[in-house]
């Protein structure tokens, strides 16, 4: 075709030689090499060029039909055609290699629009999948496969050793890369950090190779998408999480204004029956018929346990709602804890044993003494619940360098090995009786009083197992 070119421009000189002159068969046939810079690769360009130099100078240039140059003018003439010609034809290949980049650039702009758009219409991870998978495909002809890390079960040949160091190092995997790069696939983390996030395998259709049909832009080109498909995929997780949230929200606004409206409406009638249940109790006649003593004493024990039930949901809802400017807090000594906690029990006379141990000299926290009262209260009911052949409560204080710790323990079967307290939860319970609130309490309260909440086993030197339940304040230091 080139040659075919320097011929047509070498007939139309000849044919118009007088009327183009010298000056014009040069600009024609630089037009000539103009054209074949744009159509050809560079060398077949320097070649038409050396060979239009040789033409000009044969049929153009005095003496005619010869390779002998006649004059200082025409070897300047020639000379500069040939530069001429070599520099249009380098300028030309880099123009139309611009111009290729910038097409292609446009094009994979383009494909990157519309695959978010796609990708913003998903809202689950299957459908990610697959659409991420599809589009791709098409556009780059090759087989796209989303894997999961933590459980990878798309049947496609891939090494697991491979898939884990890709998601654990962030780094992709297959040819033009420095990770195996002689694998037939390439492995594609969503994260360049290590994490959990899925992987995309790219491979070749069958009886391909995926060696011959990929290149390094196509590599780069698909790293990118593969950068819009996890921010799709974190979209979605954190839409799963916002919702569950929600959800939850929803839940616990509603459980806690029911539990308000019925423990509200309960309250009343529970503080009369456990009153005329008491005071039915001392009457001489009950106390004298022996069965109508025990049916009293059930009435005051199920009416006090409703009580305390009542008491601890609007307990929980009060905690829950109370803002941060209505709590306070004012300088308490353990010893002062101590005494109201003795107190309590001694008055409540329900028969509870108590061991009690304090070494917190001239200790000192912020507290709220109620709200603490309240707690300790909770973790001592909830250990005689469990506590094993009627042994006693241990209820210890004792101060630290830095904190002051409230420590009760019992003698029952302990926590589950795994349990801690980001475990508990509302209504949540193992035991016959009871609505699982006493620890959400406790943890509520020490959250208030920004003070740690430590939940663990025991093992003694008798090899008893036991629950310790502690609270850490900071230690306070009165102002000078």
């Amino acid at each position: 075709m080139s040659l075919l070119l320097l011929v047509a421009a070498t007939w139309l000189s000849d044919q118009f030689a007088q009327l183009l002159g010298s000056t014009g068969i040069t600009m024609l046939f630089l037009l000539a090499m103009v054209w074949i810079a744009y159509a050809f690769e560079l060398g077949i360009a320097l070649m038409a060029a050396c060979l239009a130099f040789a033409i000009i100078n044969y049929f153009f240039v005095e003496p005619k039909y010869t390779f002998q140059v006649g004059s200082i003018e025409s070897w300047a003439s020639l000379i500069s055609f040939l530069v001429v010609s070599v520099v249009i034809a380098s300028l030309v290949k880099r123009l139309k290699s611009q111009t290729l980049l910038s097409n292609a650039s446009a094009r994979q702009a383009e494909f990157a629009r519309k695959v978010s758009e796609r990708l913003a219409e998903v809202h689950d991870y299957s459908a990610l999948s697959k659409v991420a998978c599809q589009q791709l495909s098409e556009q780059y002809a090759l087989t796209f496969k989303v894997l999961d890390t933590t459980q990878p079960t798309e049947q496609v040949v891939f090494d697991p050793h491979a898939l884990t160091w890709v998601a654990s190092t962030g780094q992709s995997m297959g040819p033009y890369t420095h990770n195996w790069p002689d694998a037939e696939y390439w492995l594609i983390p969503f994260s360049r950090l290590p994490s959990e996030l899925p992987v995309m395998w790219v491979g070749a259709h069958a009886g391909k190779s995926l060696m011959l049909l990929g290149t390094k832009s196509m590599l780069l080109a698909i790293q990118s998408h593969v950068v819009q498909i996890s921010q799709a995929y974190q979209r979605i997780q954190s839409e799963i999480r916002a919702k569950t949230a929600e959800l939850t929200a929803q839940q616990e606004a509603m459980q806690s204004a029911l539990l308000a409206s019925i423990s509200h409406d309960m309250r009343t009638p529970l503080t009369s029956i456990w009153g005329a249940s008491t005071a039915l109790q001392q009457l001489p006649n009950v106390q004298v018929n022996t069965e109508t003593a025990h049916l009293a004493s059930i009435i005051v024990s199920q009416a006090r346990h409703l009580t305390t039930t009542t008491e601890n949901i609007l307990s929980l809802i009060r905690l829950e709602a109370m803002p941060a400017k209505d709590f306070k807090l004012d300088w308490q000594s353990p010893e002062e804890i101590m005494a109201l906690v003795t107190t309590y029990y001694q008055q409540r006379g329900d028969g509870t044993e108590i061991q009690t141990h304090i070494d917190a000299e001239d200790a000192l926290i912020l507290a709220n003494p109620h709200l603490l009262l309240q707690a300790i209260v909770n973790l001592i009911d909830n250990a005689k619940q469990v506590a094993q052949d009627a042994a006693p409560i241990k209820f210890e204080i004792y101060a630290r360098e830095g904190d002051v710790r409230f420590v009760v323990e019992d003698s029952g079967p302990g926590f589950p090995p795994d349990f801690n307290v980001s475990q508990i939860k509302k209504f949540s319970t193992t035991r016959a009786h009871g609505l699982g609130l006493g620890l959400p309490i406790v943890q509520q309260i020490a959250k208030l009083h920004d003070a740690d909440f430590i939940i663990e086993n025991k093992v003694n030197s008798n090899k008893q197992t036991g629950a310790r339940v502690m609270l850490i304040f900071k230690r306070a230091q009165l102002p000078v």
